[in-house]
């Protein structure tokens, strides 16, 4: 009963099982002894009992499922890889505007924004949102649904945190939704703005923080308690720079580490661009600290990695005073073409992973690392 992309119409449906229903029925008074009726799940499974029949036991696993000989269907598990990114997004922002709602006492008159993220997130469950098997145009539907209850989620968290703490000031409150391409308006073009950071776990964490600066600009970060922190400024790899629709003037990060961000909770941390003359001095200490041609040492012999300068996709991993060779490769398939007329002529697809031969490195000439320092 039903198809995917036909069923539109119960009454027609319906209406053609009642005769189906009636015409098989009918065959009764010629010996049939198949009766059809409607039923349930339920009612299938007691019929199904009542002839006392034992079944085998399935002991390997449902997936990967295939329905030919070349279609298997694991291409859905990687497939729209940013929209399954945007979707997990979606669920964080959700879950910290639950929180911050129960902790402002007052969340029933912040529901109805919630709750259009929560229909959102619902909708993205659908087994071709999720999944990254419809259309373009349906896809940028999701997204638009996505973002606007994001916003909406958004709205509500910064009016809360404005009446948890005196000092915040929410006619101003942005988040920064491009980080993942290192792009931020805020952290850009602000001289001076307060960064809040919510942990919507129930332990305390500590995270390094990236902002998207311009090189040739110096900061300091200020916590709660009036100390400056340790900051470091990293320039972005030049791939991040040429991503495809980025708009961007940031060319480095600004990287400091937040500590012990209580659960539930949150810190607020004073970001204040620096006059030029301390950017001048800082550039010296930075240009002082040269690449080396040594290996690559990062964390110690209780953990940590050694990278081989001659060979950069060959390091070292070094957990409790042990070392473990390895070798780290990008590489991709190539689709398979076909007009799926028939079995040998499967393409790859949403649905379905058929690669045309063998993996491909991404790159044969990799670059050697780069240590920065300052």
């Amino acid at each position: 009963m039903g198809g995917d992309f036909t069923y539109q119409d119960a009454s027609y449906y319906f209406k053609s099982l009642d005769k189906l229903i009636k015409h098989i029925n009918s065959k009764q008074a010629s010996g049939s002894k198949v009766n059809a009726i409607y039923s349930t799940p339920s009612c299938y499974l007691k019929a199904v009992n009542d002839q006392k029949i034992t079944f085998p036991t399935k002991q390997d696993d449902f997936f990967p499922y295939k329905s030919d000989k070349h279609s298997y269907w694991t291409g859905y598990f990687t497939s729209r890889p940013t929209q399954k990114y945007y979707e997990r997004r979606g669920n964080n922002y959700l879950q910290a505007c639950k929180q911050l709602a129960v902790q402002s006492l007052t969340g029933a008159k912040y529901e109805p924004k919630i709750t259009v993220l929560r229909e959102t997130m619902g909708v993205m469950q659908h087994h071709d949102a999720i999944t990254g098997t419809e259309k373009q145009h349906v896809a940028n539907d999701y997204a638009r649904l996505l973002s606007e209850a994001i916003e909406e989620c958004e709205d509500a968290s910064c009016s809360i945190l404005s009446d948890l703490a005196t000092g915040i000031e929410t006619s101003g409150c942005k988040s920064c939704h491009l980080l993942n391409i290192s792009q931020c308006e805020v952290s850009e073009h602000s001289e001076q703005f307060v960064l809040t950071l919510y942990n919507p776990l129930s332990r305390p964490v500590t995270e390094f923080v990236r902002l998207p600066i311009t090189a040739e600009t110096a900061y300091t970060v200020t916590d709660p308690w009036g100390q400056n922190l340790t900051v470091q400024f990293v320039p972005l790899p030049d791939a991040v720079l040429r991503i495809p629709g980025r708009e961007s003037s940031a060319t480095a990060e600004l990287v400091f580490q937040a500590d012990d961000i209580p659960p539930l909770g949150y810190k607020s941390y004073l970001i204040t661009k620096q006059p030029s003359s301390y950017t001048n001095s800082l550039r010296a200490k930075r240009s002082a600290g040269s690449e080396t041609e040594a290996p690559v040492d990062v964390g110690d012999r209780r953990l940590g990695l050694t990278i081989d300068d001659s060979d950069p996709k060959r390091f070292v991993l070094h957990v409790d005073n042990e070392d473990i060779p390895l070798i780290q490769e990008f590489l991709y398939y190539k689709s398979m073409p076909g007009d799926n007329s028939k079995d040998s002529k499967r393409a790859s697809g949403a649905y379905i992973f058929r690669p045309d031969g063998a993996p491909i490195p991404l790159c044969n000439n990799q670059k050697k690392p780069r240590r920065v320092s300052g």
